[in-house]
């Protein structure tokens, strides 16, 4: 059933392409195969064998007017050569294919996808024709029989995508394995469209990353494209421009050539050119077009004097070829473009060059050929709409480097095609046929779907002695060579190798690359960017008239430049490195012993510790003088520990903020005044009890013991409060920030009020000694230092209300807040020193005399007489003694109770009797 699907199809086709119109001049319309001087003329080359291989060439260009334009030598008529070149090559090897030859019938595309069909058709003919009758008859009852002997078991061809899609799709519904060696578009990897379809030259995906690889090694970031509307220009420039993108490569402006521009075809160039002036600082264009298209845009490059104002980056299309850029070269000069990678066939050269119009039979387009290259008429030749030429052609001339003759760089593509399919039969015939030479039973009609199959597995040295074999999707190896166009010191142009891409290794000579001087900037090469690239520390600003420009801005002093190009602040506590890349913390500041503030504490701290210590160590030693004894010598040493913690802790102050210098503070600096506070608030206590006992009774606890015991249980009290607040806010260390540009290490809640909890219950102390302090102003000096006790408090209290304003100012600084606690700490305990333990000091050292329990007496009814105490207005009549008399029993009751109280810590001082004399005394 398939079989007459085909053959109905056939017939549909060839009816169809039965008439075709006649485009020359005269426009004459004309049936296909009756012998009339039509434009263009039908013709094949031919050569024999015993399998038939098909083949399409650009043997002409396309043209909008006549279907097919002028003759081309290097794209259409070189590879029409090579692939002769080629088969007679391997049938000469007759140990290749042993008794068996490979022919093919050559037919001309005309670069024409639509031209290219209907010629492509031919070849389904052929593929159909076995021995000359055929079981296929077409509905009107013709036969598609034609004059083939043998079938046409696969086609080379054809050159450009756009040809090799259309013929793809048609072979593929008769079977037959197609080989381009031209074609790059990426839509024929797809292998469930074009599953006959083969190529020996890679994907344009590699050809646009190779263009990408160029652009990004001379940091060419702003670009400008020139693409044909056909697959092969949009697939191709659809592949460079995500690459670019990706690379953060900008395309300016992206314009598009139409194939069918006709009579406006200069006016469209020209406007094209206009719009690439309009971006000058896009020097860079990718030039992504064909032979015939890329000649007339550098024409109008040429009328527009610009080609100093551009660098052109060519496809394959028309990179390493002479048509267009002859006659233009310096519109062109300084091009770089990617081309499949393919050695010059020196052999080649002299099998072309060897070739004459007379001689070469077998290549019926060779005259043409000949006539269009030396701009001649050979006599006899049939004429076309573009050989009007008034110059005879002579014997005498010949094919060389000096006429003009170049091979075309890719040439070994045409013949690694042919290979590929001769490859391909040696290995069917070796497992259809074994040793037995010529086509064997098994082969006498070759299956295309068996051909394919091995066509992608075969694999053979190619002329660059490099392995030739298929990728899974049927694309050639990715190898592409850089080209240069450019001028030598004798004025000659000439395109040379710059580099290369192989698979995934890319190579780019930049030294050896010559531009046009005018184009080369600063930098030895020539610059294409919008915008430089922003310096370290700056964001973008898109420009809203074109998104590939923009403005430099710098971020803040505080700011980095995110992964987005955009100015983001730091955190607290960071500041952004030198390139404003990252951010990083700013070093800690905290107080350290090397700082002056801390030099100056701590000299302090050291002068009040050795002050104190000194002063403990007088009072061990005179501990059993009387002086000692009155002023309550345990209490005195409870209140001398106090004193030198207070210094003490200046060190803990100064240390660096650790969870455990943050516990200590927190412990110790509420102890410290609770210690020197509970004893001096149990002193004024002691002594308001017993000065101002209005029973007249002894007063309870006032012992020793007991004053040691009240003073401690007061101290537990602030150890209670300090522990609670231990557990519900542990010490711990925290960063504070006064200022963007500042990071305090700080124990946590330093910055804050929280400390004072620790210092509530000490204030409270304080205040309640302050008071006692002026209950107690006006009792015997000799025996209590209520005097002494009240002026301390009052230095205290004006100390405290210094310090508290600048602590919570200078939260700020953590060097002035750590000095002022640290000093107001230090100086209570040396107001507390000087006031209450240096009277006594300066009596133990520098006054011994009075250091007798006399003394202390005497000072103590002095003060008391000077005080009114004993005044004898103020007893009762009935208590009155004259002179010389026994005091009352009250007063001396009274006395006894101070000496009792104040000297009960060694033997008990007890006053004598008061005689007249010393009542007369006091």
């Amino acid at each position: 059933m398939w079989h007459y699907r085909r053959a109905a199809l056939l017939c549909f086709m060839i009816l169809a392409l039965r008439y075709e119109p006649d485009t020359s001049p005269g426009g004459v319309r004309t049936v296909a195969g009756k012998k009339t001087d039509v434009w263009p003329r039908k013709r094949v080359a031919r050569v024999d064998g015993d399998v038939i291989l098909g083949a399409l060439f650009p043997v002409h260009s396309r043209s909008d007017v006549h279907t097919c334009g002028p003759i081309i030598e290097q794209e259409g008529i070189q590879p029409l050569e090579m692939l002769l070149f080629t088969l007679d090559k391997i049938n000469q090897n007759s140990t290749f294919l042993p008794n068996i030859t490979i022919g093919a019938r050559i037919l001309d595309s005309c670069d024409s996808d639509a031209y290219a069909l209907g010629q492509a058709v031919e070849f389904i003919k052929g593929a159909m024709t076995d021995s000359g009758d055929s079981e296929y008859v077409c509905v009107d009852g013709s036969s598609p029989v034609v004059k083939e002997r043998h079938p046409i078991v696969g086609v080379i061809g054809g050159a450009s995508s756009v040809v090799s899609i259309q013929v793809a799709n048609l072979l593929r519904l008769f079977k037959l394995p197609q080989v381009s060696y031209w074609s790059t578009s990426p839509d024929l990897s797809n292998k469930d469209r074009f599953d006959y379809f083969f190529r020996t030259v890679a994907s344009d995906v590699y050809q646009a990353r190779a263009m990408v690889e160029i652009l990004k090694a001379f940091n060419w970031t702003y670009i400008s494209a020139v693409y044909e509307d056909s697959n092969y220009g949009i697939k191709g420039i659809s592949a460079v421009e995500d690459l670019a993108r990706a690379s953060g490569i900008c395309i300016a402006v992206s314009l598009m050539v139409s194939r069918e521009a006709g009579d406006t075809r200069e006016e469209e160039f020209d406007k094209i050119l206009q719009e690439l002036l309009d971006k000058p600082k896009a020097k860079a264009v990718i030039v992504y077009l064909v032979e015939r298209d890329a000649k007339s845009f550098f024409a109008a490059v040429s009328r527009f004097n610009a080609s100093g104002k551009f660098i052109w980056i060519g496809s394959d299309g028309w990179g390493g070829r002479q048509i267009p850029v002859a006659k233009q070269e310096w519109a062109v000069e300084g091009a770089i473009t990617v081309q499949p990678r393919a050695r010059v066939i020196s052999k080649f050269d002299e099998y072309f060059t060897s070739l004459k119009p007379d001689m070469n039979t077998r290549n019926p387009w060779f005259k043409e050929a000949w006539e269009s290259h030396f701009e001649c008429r050979i006599p006899g030749s049939a004429g076309t709409p573009f050989n009007d030429f008034e110059k005879t052609c002579s014997d005498d001339m010949v094919l060389d480097e000096t006429s003009g003759y170049q091979q075309n760089s890719m040439l070994q593509l045409v013949a690694e095609s042919a290979l590929a399919f001769a490859h391909a039969l040696k290995d069917m015939h070796a497992d259809y046929c074994g040793d037995e030479p010529g086509l064997c039973s098994n082969m006498t009609t070759i299956s295309g779907e068996s051909l394919k199959d091995y066509l992608l597995n075969v694999s053979f040295e190619g002329h660059d002695r490099q392995e030739f074999h298929f990728q899974p999707n049927g694309d050639g190896p990715p190898r592409y060579t850089i080209m240069n166009f450019r001028r030598d010191q004798n004025d000659r142009y000439s395109w040379k190798r710059v580099g290369y891409l192989d698979e995934e290794k890319f190579r780019l000579q930049m030294k050896d690359i010559h531009f046009r001087r005018e184009s080369v900037g600063y930098h030895g090469y020539p610059v294409s960017m919008c915008s430089a690239p922003c310096p370290p520390g700056h964001e973008k600003k898109i420009s809203a008239r074109d998104s590939c420009c923009w403005s430099c801005n710098p971020c803040s002093e505080f700011q980095y430049l995110s992964k987005e190009d955009f100015c983001t602040d730091c955190p607290l506590g960071q500041k952004p490195d030198k390139g404003k890349t990252t951010c990083v913390s700013i070093p800690e500041d905290y107080l350290t012993y090397s700082s002056a503030y801390a030099i100056a504490i701590t000299t302090f701290a050291i002068f009040g510790i050795i002050c104190t210590l000194v002063v403990a160590a007088i009072f061990m030693k005179y501990g059993e003088t009387p002086v000692v004894k009155a002023s309550g010598r345990e209490l005195c040493y409870v209140l001398l520990v106090g004193i030198f913690c207070s210094h003490a802790i200046t060190f803990v102050l100064v240390a660096k903020p650790t969870t455990l210098t943050c516990g200590m503070t927190k412990v110790s600096v509420g102890v410290c005044y609770a210690l020197c506070y509970a004893a001096l608030l149990t002193k004024t206590n002691r002594i308001y009890r017993i000065f101002h006992n209005k029973g007249k009774k002894k007063q309870k606890y006032i012992s020793p013991n007991s004053q040691i015991f009240i003073t401690f249980m007061f101290v537990l009290v602030e150890v209670v409060v300090v522990v609670a607040w231990l557990i519900v806010s542990p010490p711990g260390t925290t960063h504070f920030y006064p200022s963007r540009e500042q990071n305090q290490l700080v124990c946590t809640g330093a910055n804050d009020a929280s400390y004072t909890i620790g210092l509530a219950y000490p204030f409270l102390l304080m205040i309640l000694c302050t008071v006692y302090a002026i209950k107690t102003m006006n009792v015997p000096g000799g025996f209590n230092e209520a005097k002494l006790i009240g002026f301390t408090m009052y230095t205290t209290c004006v100390i405290w209300l210094a310090f508290v304003p600048i602590y919570f100012v200078s939260a700020s600084n953590v060097a002035i807040r750590v000095t002022a606690l640290s000093v107001s700490i230090g100086l209570s305990g040396t107001v507390t020193l000087v006031c209450l333990f240096a009277p006594r000091v300066y009596i133990i050292l520098f006054h011994p005399e009075e250091n007798t329990r006399h003394g202390v007496m005497r000072n103590t009814f002095r003060s008391k007489i000077e005080n009114g105490a004993f005044s004898v207005a103020a007893d009762p009549p009935s208590t009155y003694q004259p002179c010389g008399t026994k005091p009352s029993a009250t007063i001396s009751e009274n006395i006894d109770i101070q000496v009792d109280v104040i000297s009960k810590n060694n033997q008990q001082l007890k006053l004598p009797d008061a005689s007249p004399a010393a009542e007369t005394r006091a």
